[in-house]
């Protein structure tokens, strides 16, 4: 264990850079708060580093870690009210081989959303989550905590969507869109079929150029007058219609 007492030290500030998304992308590693986000990353194995108020708190960890006041964890947080335990995960690595349920995310921005999504993603069973260069970055502070440990669950991608359907395509998915109108009620697929389900952006939807990639389209029925439901909240519905019998 080491100790560490100035906001100025090296490692402090570098670590605080990622809290920034094109440091994170270059380091491949990003910031997590909290024992429970913690304790998850590192049973995982993808703990690197951890910085704590308490020096019990870092004899668990196997990784270097380091006792450090108020202050730094203060520099170190996104909050305003920072746990006293922070760590510096790396970025699980993905591939894109094997997959047979696939959610794919057209320009989602809300963190909120998106953490919704993938804690979702992960409980229903999807194998993998596909987004556009465009969607909100999954390390963002808040979309961590909104998953509360499913980011670390399934494998999450940012590709080109439109050549990423075409692959999909080539190896026999079936491509679900969204509509409000004229499609039809989801479905349990079979066990041996694979597809992926698109979800598009909270305001305009899925983008026209994702739309002509569609094979079908799924619909809610929804009573009570009520049009139309957030897209995390009917992810989530569609994700569970889909896969209930597997």
């Amino acid at each position: 264990m080491n100790q560490i007492t100035s906001v100025n030290n090296p490692l402090i500030i570098e670590t605080a850079k990622l809290k920034i998304k094109k440091y994170r992308d270059r380091q491949k590693a990003f910031l997590v708060e909290g024992y429970h986000l913690v304790e998850e990353s590192f049973r995982l194995g993808l703990l690197t580093k951890v910085f704590a108020l308490k020096a019990d708190d870092l004899e668990m960890f196997s990784c270097p870690g380091y006792l450090v006041n108020e202050a730094i964890i203060a520099k170190l947080s996104t909050t305003k009210s920072p746990q006293p335990i922070i760590g510096v995960v790396a970025m699980p690595k993905t591939e894109n081989t094997r997959f047979k349920r696939i959610l794919l995310l057209d320009r989602l921005q809300d963190p909120g959303n998106l953490g919704t999504l993938i804690r979702s993603a992960a409980a229903l069973g999807m194998d993998a989550i596909i987004a556009s260069s465009d969607t909100v970055d999954c390390y963002n502070e808040k979309v961590i905590r909104s998953t509360q440990g499913a980011l670390f669950r399934i494998p999450i991608l940012y590709r080109d969507l439109t050549k990423e359907i075409g692959k999909l395509k080539e190896k026999g998915f079936t491509i679900y869109g969204t509509g409000l109108k004229g499609g039809i009620k989801p479905k349990p697929v079979e066990k041996q079929d694979r597809y992926a389900l698109v979800l598009g952006n909270e305001a305009q939807g899925v983008s026209p150029e994702i739309n002509q990639l569609v094979d079908r389209i799924l619909m809610i029925p929804m009573q009570n007058g009520v049009e139309s439901l957030n897209v995390g909240v009917a992810g989530g519905i569609l994700m569970y219609c889909l896969n209930q019998d597997q």
